[in-house]
């Protein structure tokens, strides 16, 4: 049971750590190395695929995988974008289907399109100013990785 406790400590303490590097960390090297470790998971997955003799997903995950270690920066810009303008998209959608509700209310209106307005503001955001937008998205996962590090900390210490 002791074993099992210092396991739940140890991973409560690098959640913390890696949660500290989001924050504190630079934020463009962290990125790169995190494109680059879903690559090497990628062609990983490509090996086996080859093993199984799946040769067009080997194929496939082969020529994204190395697309992703020599262009990093290019395809963190491009998922920006598409998920920039899927927010987009979705805060409009939200907006309209809040105006199209029967009407119950103006408070209540108001309190449900905040949601997508929120999403429309950060997809403009992150559209417009990518540098500011990836900075505040690595601190806020940053405290919320710490949040969730010291809560772990803490059932683990408690736990008998």
């Amino acid at each position: 049971m002791r074993n099992h406790q210092g396991k739940k400590i140890f991973i409560a303490l690098v959640t913390i750590l890696i949660g500290g590097l989001f924050i504190f960390g630079d934020r463009g090297q962290l990125l790169n190395w995190l494109v680059t470790g879903a690559a090497v998971c990628l062609l990983i997955t490509a090996v086996f695929d080859l093993v199984y003799r799946y040769v067009v997903l080997f194929v496939v995950k082969v020529v994204i995988g190395v697309a992703m270690i020599l262009l990093s920066w290019l395809v963190v810009q491009v998922v920006l974008y598409v998920i920039a303008v899927l927010l987009i998209l979705y805060g409009l959608l939200g907006i309209l289907q809040v105006l199209a509700s029967p009407f119950s209310g103006i408070g209540r209106k108001l309190l449900r399109i905040v949601s997508p307005v929120l999403n429309l503001v950060i997809g403009f955001c992150l559209f417009f100013n990518q540098g500011a937008a990836i900075h505040w998205v690595f601190i806020a996962g940053g405290i919320l990785l710490i949040l969730n590090g010291i809560l772990s900390m803490v059932s683990a210490l408690t736990a008998e």
